[in-house]
């Protein structure tokens, strides 16, 4: 539940505040493990177990999300912003593979896991022109996370009955700026987005307890979308976007064991997968509105990754088969073509 307001101090100040409270409760039926303490929680350190039945609660989390924001207009085409809020998160994903797939492990907040907590800080610019028909915005922001729940090295996440015990938490940071320029009106219309940023994480016993990357921190990422009309009917459009490669471990080493070669990782996320872009086109025909009839429809005809650009969805390690000497990259692209597709849409 929450309440807020909003509140217009005067002509060129407004705020928007308010309170949310959230909570979450585990509940039976399950098992939960007791651990030795001052121990690292292991299958050997299980001193205890408990039953919970049905409908029986095992545990309870719950808190306060403030949030605040703020609105000064300079002038009738330009404003700055500024904002805060705290959000709290109780599921949880815990992936150890190089790209997202079905059997990532999503885990709810329970006996031993912590809900993830997030404060955010954000400060903008915003201005109009030309009438009000372009948008420029640029904008920073900075996050700070705490309780976020990450894996030891070599753990085991699909199936394990006692998944905490290949868990560790630790805490985060990100910070950037975006850009952004939009056009509404007129024949030809689109916008042009850009983010520099940076995700990290830190975690006791990983990377040599020092900052990395996380999962999703991508430096560069950069779209581009245009339209224009060509007639009343038909509208063609473009869009190209482009971001940095996805961050990845890299084996930094190996060991051979009974004659089978077994890479090494140390650096969690020290390299990063190619990066990417591609472009799309698209031409559009929709016939105009017409009160003899109540319903409308639409074509379109597109040409998905023009230049038909291998971008990489995972990248893993294998041994070479004609020298098991080697160990080798392989890329794994799913649209490494073009594609083309045709769409009706009709709306009623």
């Amino acid at each position: 539940m929450y309440v807020s307001n909003e509140q217009k101090v005067n002509d060129k100040l407004t705020l928007q505040y308010g309170l949310r409270y959230s909570g979450f409760t585990s509940i039976g039926s399950g098992t939960v493990y007791t651990y030795a303490p001052g121990m690292p929680k292991t299958q050997t350190s299980i001193t205890d177990t408990t039953y919970y039945k049905r409908g029986e609660i095992i545990k309870q989390f719950e808190g306060l999300e403030p949030r605040f924001s703020g609105k000064y207009t300079l002038t009738q085409e330009s404003s700055v912003k500024a904002g805060y809020n705290r959000m709290r998160q109780y599921i949880h994903l815990v992936s150890n593979t190089s790209a997202a797939t079905p059997l990532d492990v999503w885990t709810p907040s329970g006996a031993h896991i912590n809900p993830a907590t997030v404060d955010q800080f954000s400060l903008g610019y915003f201005r109009n022109l030309k009438d009000n028909t372009i948008e420029l915005s640029a904008e920073v922001y900075y996050k700070k996370y705490h309780d976020l729940v990450d894996y030891i090295d070599g753990a085991e996440l699909l199936l394990n009955q006692t998944l905490e015990t290949e868990l560790v938490s630790g805490e985060g940071r990100a910070y950037g700026l975006e850009l952004l320029a939009r056009k509404e009106k007129g024949r030809f219309t689109g916008w042009i987005g850009y983010t520099l940023s940076r995700t990290e994480r830190k975690v006791p016993g990983i990377n040599h307890n020092r900052y990395f990357p996380a999962n999703y921190d991508k430096k560069h990422d950069f779209t581009l979308v245009a339209n224009y009309d060509l007639n009343k009917k038909w509208n063609v459009s473009a869009n190209f976007s482009y971001m940095t490669g996805r961050a990845i471990t890299y084996p930094d080493g190996r060991f051979e064991w009974e004659g089978i070669a077994v890479p090494n990782y140390s650096n969690r996320n020290g390299a990063r997968i190619p990066d990417y872009h591609r472009l799309d086109l698209s031409i559009n025909y929709e016939r105009p509105n017409s009160s003899q009839r109540n319903w409308q429809g639409s074509w379109s005809f597109g040409l998905y990754n023009v230049y038909a650009r291998r971008n990489p969805y995972s990248i893993d390690f294998r041994q070479n088969e004609s020298n098991p000497a080697v160990t080798e990259a392989v890329k794994f692209s799913v649209f490494g073509s073009i594609i083309p597709s045709v769409t009706y849409n009709f709306k009623f």
